[in-house]
């Protein structure tokens, strides 16, 4: 059934010209506890991604997708051509990363609105030739999420990893990436723009330690507004329109959970159960 809301959800999109890339795989009930589902190729698990390229398979970093894609992309170019080419890496890196951004967004608001559980990195998926990201497995929905000793496992809205979040904003705005920063807000300055009311001159940023400046992590403040690059916009934009979209046909959806009730679900037996998915679509308000 998420499958399902899945690819009414993206048709929902579509028809209002939002393209989010979104992967709703086909899956075919033949018998009780079983079917066919189709293949995702071209994709691996985030869980993979952080086992390979975390330090002793066990401290992950934020830049672990970026590192993850970056090396697949550059092993596919050097087996095309014959020989290292970094201009077509970064070329192909920045067309996967918008498709990431786009595909993420929609995931973000599918997460939120269904209330989607279980939801760990063996869930996650990301295409490393076209930079899809998807979600599958959809065993629990509504909020319904598993619990483990007493503990609620999941207590996020929806899943935004700072991984996702590095791959998506092109980096971490740290010392490392200072430099970088500096040269980018002095063309602005001689260009005379400046993008917020927050914006840091040059001086500014070249007096003060990087470490106070640049955050360090992104569940505290966020990403600064004026450091946010083009591509990580473009994310916020297309997740505002897709929730908007969904809240417009939100009756609808509605619809078709009371439709399913007779189904004999788990997490779906009444119209209690609907409560949840009606307050995060948040119909009363404009």
């Amino acid at each position: 059934m998420t499958l399902q809301l899945i690819t009414i959800m993206d048709k929902i999109w579509l028809d209002n010209d939002l393209d989010l890339a979104m992967t709703p795989y086909k899956v075919l009930g033949t018998g009780c506890k079983q079917g066919q589902m189709e293949f995702v190729d071209d994709a691996t698990t985030l869980a993979r991604m952080q086992y390979q390229e975390s330090v002793f398979h066990c401290l992950y970093k934020q830049d672990t997708v970026e590192k993850g894609l970056r090396e697949k992309v550059r092993a596919e170019v050097k087996k095309q051509k014959g020989r290292e080419d970094p201009e077509e890496v970064e070329e192909r890196l920045e067309g996967m990363r918008k498709v990431f951004a786009r595909s993420c967004a929609g995931y973000c608001v599918i997460n939120y609105v269904l209330g989607l559980g279980d939801r760990h990195p063996d869930n996650i998926m990301i295409n490393f030739k076209r930079g899809n990201f998807l979600h599958i497995d959809f065993g629990h929905f509504l909020g319904v999420v598993k619990r483990k000793f007493g503990y609620t496992r999941e207590n996020d809205p929806f899943v935004f990893t700072p991984e996702l979040s590095y791959f998506i904003n092109g980096g971490k705005l740290n010392r490392k990436t200072k430099k970088k920063e500096l040269a980018k807000l002095k063309k602005q300055e001689e260009d005379g723009r400046r993008q917020t009311s927050n914006y840091r001159t040059m001086t500014e940023l070249e007096e003060t330690d990087a470490e106070s400046v640049f955050y360090e992590e992104y569940d505290n403040e966020g990403i600064p507004e004026e450091f946010k690059t083009q591509n990580f916009k473009e994310f916020e934009r297309c997740g505002c329109l897709a929730y908007n979209n969904i809240r417009k046909e939100g009756i609808r959806l509605i619809n078709l959970f009371l439709i399913m009730l007779s189904a004999g679900m788990p997490e779906l037996k009444s119209e209690q159960n609907l409560n949840f998915l009606v307050n995060r679509l948040k119909l009363k308000m404009s």
